[in-house]
């Protein structure tokens, strides 16, 4: 014959309804973080942390050059539960151990939260500052958006003789006032000495003109001492033709004049830049 089974005392039935008040209370957090994160790594990291262990995500998001309070601030939210289901098994069986087990709990979290929970703020943030970085160049160069490697390098090839009836029409040449056509907006750029003695750019059809070391940035490539990555960056724009010099050992004027560095400074036909005191040189024209 079947034992017949006792009925549940009320402390039973208290630590019953206790446990499956916690469950459901893990399962509300976790569905809370699915619904309001669209971010992967961010709902591993909130069901992972536990009280401290938000602020350590935290802080090994910010290891990673970045720092997104949000996160932080939305796992250490959610950890709260670990001690209201404490107090919810205090409440339902009436003894005070149930918190304790929720501080224990809690404890066990923050443990895993000190073992794991920092790596993927890490990763995270290691990721963002690459990206960061890749855009960045983006922003100066113009070349390598979003992580595309740039077009192939210019094949710098012989000055071509200027076509004066196609390039510069001679009607338009007539317009100008006697005596300000070196104020005219300059279009060419032209190589002097080296290897690149005699190469012509047409600003006009490539509109930027990146010159340094770097062939994933740079159209035009300079492997010789003295010469940055990024050395100077020559924009051709609707009034006119600007330099940029970007580089470490300076860019100068023909008459000496160092350029000042992160800024654009206007030139005119007539002018030239030399790269380095004693680098090549690229005039306008």
């Amino acid at each position: 014959m079947a034992k017949d089974k006792k009925p549940l005392t009320a402390v039973q039935r208290g630590k019953r309804g206790a446990i499956i008040g916690m469950i459901l209370v893990e399962i509300i957090m976790v569905l809370m973080i699915f619904v309001e994160s669209s971010n992967i790594i961010e709902v591993i990291g909130g069901i992972l942390i536990a009280g401290f262990g938000g602020a350590l995500y935290g802080f090994g998001y910010a290891f990673g050059m970045r720092w997104l309070l949000g996160w932080a601030a939305g796992a250490l939210h959610y950890s709260g539960h670990v001690l209201d289901a404490g107090f919810l098994w205090w409440i339902c069986t009436g003894r005070k151990e149930g918190i304790i087990r929720g501080l224990i709990f809690s404890m066990f979290l923050i443990s895993a939260a000190v073992c794991f929970a920092w790596i993927p703020g890490v990763v995270k943030g290691i990721k963002d500052v690459r990206a960061e970085k890749k855009n960045s160049a983006a922003e100066t160069t113009g070349y390598a958006v979003e992580g595309k490697k740039a077009g192939k390098p210019w094949r710098l090839k012989k000055a071509e003789k200027q076509q004066d009836e196609t390039a510069l029409p001679t009607q338009n040449a007539a317009a100008l006032p006697i005596g300000q056509e070196q104020n005219a907006a300059a279009r060419y750029v032209d190589c002097y000495g080296g290897e690149f003695n005699g190469a012509s750019f047409d600003m006009k059809d490539i509109l930027q003109l990146a010159i340094g070391r770097n062939p994933q940035l740079c159209r035009v490539i300079l492997n010789q001492s003295g010469i940055s990555r990024v050395h100077c960056l020559i924009q051709y724009r609707r009034d006119g033709m600007y330099v940029q010099d970007l580089s470490t050992n300076g860019t100068y004027l023909l008459n000496g004049a160092r350029l000042p560095k992160g800024t654009f400074v206007p030139v005119k036909i007539g002018d030239g830049v030399r790269l380095g005191q004693q680098g090549p040189e690229f005039r306008f024209r």
